[in-house]
């Protein structure tokens, strides 16, 4: 709404549904455009093929007035040729990858886990024209304050209603989606459950029920 296209950085907590939508959207985008080039990259090969997985099945359920003529399927790349457009998912381990390509739709998936993360990414965001209508998703759980995903997000401008709040940041905008966001992040806590000074005032600050917070400690336990 505000740029013409979208930049977006995101922290998630793990099953929360953020690459399913993502997935969605690249989906969705290709078999509505002529000439368009989705990317998806994962951090691992077995991600890679479950993330191709999830797109397929929405292929397969699609309503047959909107789904396209399929031309090439080889369970990493989906061509649409009437259309002219791809889908494509490749694994981070190539420096290489992306590189002469141009691309509308990129998904990077756990980028906090790409082995060489700079190289890669200057690889395929290359490949992603500064243009109106182009997409960009960089998506991770978190890894520690280091490294390319995080110098990335320091980058980043927070979300507000306005667009972005810093005109000097890289005009990505800043996603975080956390845990407790989750309903089924929360197990019955027992009666005699103590908060210790550290999640009295962590259930205080995030308004968390005690159900949660036993949810969290034992995960953190």
């Amino acid at each position: 709404h505000h740029t013409g296209k979208v930049r977006i950085i995101g922290v998630k907590g793990r099953q929360q549904g953020f690459s399913t939508v993502v997935q969605a959207r690249a989906y969705w985008r290709t078999i509505h455009n002529e000439a368009y080039y989705s990317a998806i990259m994962a951090h691992l090969a077995s991600s890679s093929q479950a993330l191709f997985g999830m797109t397929k099945r929405y292929h397969d359920h699609c309503p047959e007035d909107l789904k396209p003529y399929t031309g090439h399927d080889n369970g990493l790349i989906m061509r649409f040729p009437d259309l002219d457009s791809q889908y494509s998912v490749s694994t981070a381990g190539s420096k290489s990858s992306g590189r002469g390509t141009t691309a509308s739709f990129f998904h990077g998936s756990e980028v906090a886990f790409f082995d060489d993360g700079a190289e890669i990414a200057s690889g395929i965001m290359q490949a992603i024209p500064n243009a109106d209508d182009t997409e960009i998703f960089l998506e991770s759980t978190a890894d520690g304050a280091s490294g390319y995903f995080y110098s990335q997000w320091m980058l980043a401008a927070p979300a507000t209603q306005s667009g972005l709040a810093d005109p000097d940041a890289s005009g990505f905008i800043r996603v975080f989606v956390p845990w407790f966001w989750q309903d089924e992040y929360a197990e019955p806590a027992p009666d005699d459950m103590v908060y210790n000074d550290e999640e009295e005032k962590y259930a205080r600050l995030y308004g968390l029920s005690r159900d949660q917070m036993f949810w969290r400690r034992k995960k953190l336990s």
